[in-house]
């Protein structure tokens, strides 16, 4: 059961228990696009206003696990929405969190997980829902991520760079229809809503905060699906994570998508100057049937990346080497889309049918965010 405590400045209350996410099968409940996945539907979004400002409502499980969405927009000055959607007339995504009921169960560590393409975080959060699980607290924001770099750059390889830059900095550089400021940038809207979650949230957010307002990430998780990846590596170039886990990328590449085609210069120059969070800590997990990128080129860019070549393939249960670093799933006759989302969905079975099997991503999932502890 789950309980929802709405978080005001002044007040709390309660609402009704809601129900648990439903696992969905391959059909009207699930939601795939080119970048993101969800097996299960959350309750809608709620918000309690006061003082002209919206709180978050968070809701609690059964398994001591808070989680709440909150609008970007109302969290900060020039902040835009977001449509969750290739189509203009989409839903407008909001920020996802959680954290362990017990502030004491908390193990010092934030996740930030940046999703795909088109992806709504508010459904797209299987991967932090975990972390949280484990004592993490985790957040997947909201930002502009309708702009694929493939769709913007094509052949024009210093433009993946200022791609990333944009988004995640809000720095003017990439091409139309790229348009980001400082205000909408990826590390302002995570900045945002720590602020938010500190104020309405407490413990343990305050630290949390502070720590990336002055930033120290060195406790952070960093990671990111699909585009979503490419985006996380450029903040792990940046910053000194805690680790990175690269979950269907990153694959940004020039030419005609072959295996052979080039990488892009910021990925290439990672030969010589690595990034910022050591190779050590940098963690992949893909799906070889996987056709929304060319798997080839993603494990050339892992190598790029100076991501250890240790390699193991899934397990559904516990029992991966300590020195795994990449995480192969075997083709299994999947459909490409499919296999591009079992690794950020919660339950997936034969030739990658989402819910219809007993496989679970949680075992790996745990992996990619403890291993080496």
């Amino acid at each position: 059961m789950r309980r929802a405590i709405v978080l005001g400045l002044f007040a709390v209350g309660c609402t009704n228990p809601a129900p648990p996410p439903m696992d969905a099968t391959n059909g009207a409940d699930s939601s795939i696009t080119d970048g993101g996945a969800s097996d299960a539907r959350d309750t809608d979004a709620a918000v309690d206003v006061r003082d002209g400002r919206a709180a978050p409502i968070v809701t609690c499980d059964d398994a001591g696990v808070c989680s709440g969405t909150a609008d970007p927009v109302s969290l900060g000055a020039g902040i835009e929405p977001v449509v969750a959607a290739r189509s203009p007339r989409g839903p407008l995504g909001s920020h996802w969190f959680c954290r362990p009921r017990d502030p004491a169960r908390w193990n010092g560590r934030l996740v930030v997980h940046v999703v795909g393409t088109w992806s709504d975080p508010a459904n797209d959060h299987r991967f932090p829902e975990q972390a949280c699980a484990l004592g993490f607290v985790a957040i997947a924001p909201m930002y502009e991520n309708r702009d694929p770099a493939r769709e913007t750059c094509l052949e024009d390889g210093p433009c993946y760079e200022a791609h990333r830059r944009e988004i995640v900095d809000g720095v003017e550089g990439a091409p139309a229809p790229v348009d980001v400021d400082r205000p909408n940038s990826l590390r302002n809207r995570i900045a945002t809503l720590l602020a938010r979650l500190a104020e309405a949230d407490g413990a343990p957010w305050p630290t949390v905060r502070d720590r990336i307002a002055g930033g120290d990430w060195r406790t952070t998780v960093v990671s990111g699906h699909s585009q979503g990846s490419g985006h996380a590596l450029y903040l792990a170039r940046e910053e000194v994570t805690e680790r990175l886990v690269l979950l269907a990328g990153p694959s940004d590449r020039l030419g005609d998508r072959t295996p052979t085609s080039a990488p892009v210069p910021w990925i290439a120059a990672l030969r010589t100057t690595p990034p910022r969070t050591p190779a050590a800590r940098i963690f992949g997990y893909m799906h070889d049937d996987d056709s929304i990128q060319v798997v080839a080129q993603v494990l050339d860019n892992w190598d790029a990346i100076g991501l250890a070549a240790s390699s193991c393939a899934y397990a559904r249960a516990a029992g991966y080497p300590n020195d795994c670093r990449r995480v192969r799933i075997a083709g299994d006759m999947c459909d490409g889309l499919l296999a591009h989302s079992t690794v950020v969905v919660r339950r997936w079975g034969a030739s990658c049918m989402l819910g219809t099997g007993d496989n679970t991503n949680e075992a790996t999932w745990r992996f990619l965010l403890t291993a080496g502890e």
